[in-house]
């Protein structure tokens, strides 16, 4: 790849403020990473706080009005993406807005949820981002309230997703027929079927 002299430089210049030894991971980073956090900026028109030197400055923004929001990615000394993350215009826009600094949607599974989530927990860890501590701190913090939050929306609709399956199927019918010999016919044994069988609508002989 052969880039001009003012586009070295640029890059040069990126892959130094994020820390990187090698142009490889720069170019990772650029196509891999970045586009989260610019989907976010691009689509909310939000305010973007650059700290350097521990002087936050703010280089992109917009008066908040009632209907706006806040939504601040800053970047630490060592170029890394901390997430502030969004306050106002309610859950739902609030939670959308989040799901992109993350990289994740609502179809994505609990598994890739918790990769995103220790991949950029990862990147906040104090020990990678000297003198920036508080700056870390808050952005991991936030982070984690809304991995719990993400994470429990995930595990609820896997939940739904099976009942629907599991309601009325053979595999619905099998299972009570193997607790009905076992019991020997007892179904209130213990309410032992309360926990072991999604309840069903569906009366099964």
């Amino acid at each position: 790849m052969r880039l001009s002299v003012g586009v070295a430089r640029e890059f040069l210049a990126l892959q130094d403020r994020l820390g990187f030894d090698k142009a490889s991971k720069t170019l990772n980073w650029l196509l891999a990473q970045s586009k989260p956090p610019i989907d976010c900026l691009v689509d909310a028109a939000e305010q973007v706080v650059v700290v350097t030197g521990g002087r936050p400055t703010l280089v992109k923004g917009r008066e908040q009005g009632s209907n706006s929001s806040t939504c601040c990615l800053t970047v630490s000394r060592a170029g890394v993406l901390l997430p502030v993350f969004l306050a106002g215009r309610g859950v739902d826009e609030m939670q959308r807005r989040n799901a992109k600094i993350l990289g994740v949607g609502k179809t994505t599974s609990q598994q890739e949820i918790k990769k995103a989530y220790h991949k950029l927990a990862l990147r906040l860890h104090p020990d990678k981002n000297p003198g920036d501590e508080a700056l870390v701190g808050e952005a991991a913090n936030n982070l984690q309230e809304y991995f719990r939050t993400m994470y429990k929306k995930v595990t609820e609709a896997d939940i739904e997703e099976f009942e629907a399956k599991y309601r009325g199927s053979d595999y619905e019918k099998t299972d009570l027929k193997d607790l009905y010999t076992k019991y020997k016919g007892n179904m209130n044994r213990n309410n032992y079927l309360l926990y072991h069988i999604v309840k069903s609508e569906t009366v099964l002989l």
